[in-house]
C-alpha cells in the first residue's frame, strides 16, 4: 500500500505534494496540508524532493487523520 501511495503521488506531472495528496487521498485540503506539516513537509514541495523518512511520516500522518 505504501508504494502504491508514493507512486500515485508522483503520477501528477509537476504538481506540489499538497495538491497531489488531495487527488490521491480524496481528502480535504486542510487535512492534506496538516498531514504534510505533521510530517515536516512543506505542502508546496514537489514529490521528488521528499525523502523516504518524510514519505513514511506522511503516510503515518494521513493514516492518523
Amino acid at each position: 500500500r505504501f508504494l502504491a501511495f508514493v507512486r500515485a503521488a508522483f503520477a501528477g506531472r509537476r504538481q506540489q505534494v499538497g495538491t497531489r495528496l488531495r487527488v490521491v487521498t480524496q481528502r480535504d485540503r486542510e487535512v492534506c496540508i496538516a498531514a504534510c506539516r505533521a510530517a515536516g513537509i512543506d505542502p508546496t514541495q514537489r514529490p521528488e524532493t521528499i525523502t523516504l523518512p518524510q514519505w513514511i511520516a506522511l503516510a503515518g500522518a494521513l493514516r492518523s487523520a
